[in-house]
C-alpha cells in the first residue's frame, strides 16, 4: 500500500475533504484509484484480492524481459471489443498473430481461431471475471501486478507494472515498459499496443 493511501486512511472524514481540495492532481488520481480498489474489495468479498499495484519482482521482470522483441518484424492484429466486429469477417485472421482483451471468449462461438495473446487490467472487469480469465487457454496472458492474488500464478501468465495516467497516449507510451511499466488509461487497447510493440511486432493492426 502506498504512503499516500496509508495516510488517507488515518485522517478524519472532514480532513479528507480539505486534503482533496489542496492535493496536486497526480495524488488526487492515486487516492481516487485507492477508493475504487476498496469498493471492489467490498463488492467481490475476496480478501486475497489486494488491488494494489506493486512493482515487478526480479523473477517476474526476468520472465517479461524474455518476451522483448521475441516477434520482431511479425504482423499482429489487436482485436478490440467494439460493435464494428459484428460487420467484420474475422475468419480472415486465421493463421495470424492475434491479441485480444477482456471478454474475448464471447467471440469464440463465431470464429475458428484463438488468440495467442491476451490482457485485461481494469479494476472492475478483472474481479468480475476471475474464473474466466484464469482458465482461458491462451499461450500468453498479461496482467497488471495489482491483480496478483486474484489472478493465479501460471506458466502462461506474465505480470507488468501498471503506470496508467490521464496523459496523452504519447506520454504514456514507455520506451522500456518492463522497467517503467505499461501506461494504460482510457482503454485496455493502450496496454495491448504497448505489449505488442515491446514484443517487437511491426506492423500492429487494430480491429474493432
Amino acid at each position: 500500500m502506498s504512503q499516500a493511501s496509508k495516510f488517507f486512511r488515518t485522517v478524519s472524514s472532514k480532513s479528507k475533504k480539505i486534503l482533496i481540495r489542496v492535493l496536486p492532481m497526480s495524488l488526487k488520481n492515486r487516492l481516487k484509484q485507492y477508493r475504487r480498489v476498496r469498493e471492489v474489495l467490498t463488492i467481490i468479498g475476496q480478501p486475497q484480492y489486494s488491488g494494489i499495484d506493486p512493482e515487478l519482482s526480479i523473477t517476474d521482470l526476468d520472465r517479461l524481459s524474455l518476451m522483448k522483441n521475441k516477434y520482431a518484424g511479425e504482423r499482429i492484429f489487436i482485436v478490440g471489443n467494439g460493435p464494428s466486429l459484428n460487420n467484420t469477417d474475422l475468419d480472415q485472421l486465421d493463421d495470424e498473430y492475434i491479441f485480444c482483451m477482456n471478454r474475448v471468449s464471447l467471440l469464440f462461438e463465431r470464429v475458428r481461431w484463438r488468440p495467442q495473446f491476451f490482457t485485461a487490467f481494469d479494476l472492475r472487469v478483472v474481479p468480475d471475471n476471475l474464473d474466466e480469465f484464469n482458465s482461458l487457454d491462451i499461450p500468453y496472458k498479461f496482467f497488471a501486478t495489482k491483480h496478483k492474488g486474484a489472478i493465479n500464478e501460471q506458466e502462461n501468465h506474465f505480470w507488468y507494472h501498471d503506470r496508467s495516467s490521464a496523459d496523452d497516449f504519447s506520454n504514456r507510451f514507455s520506451g522500456d515498459p518492463a522497467i517503467t511499466g505499461f501506461g494504460g488509461g482510457g482503454t485496455v487497447s493502450c496496454v495491448a499496443i504497448q505489449i505488442a510493440s515491446y514484443m517487437g511486432f511491426d506492423p500492429i493492426v487494430l480491429i474493432g
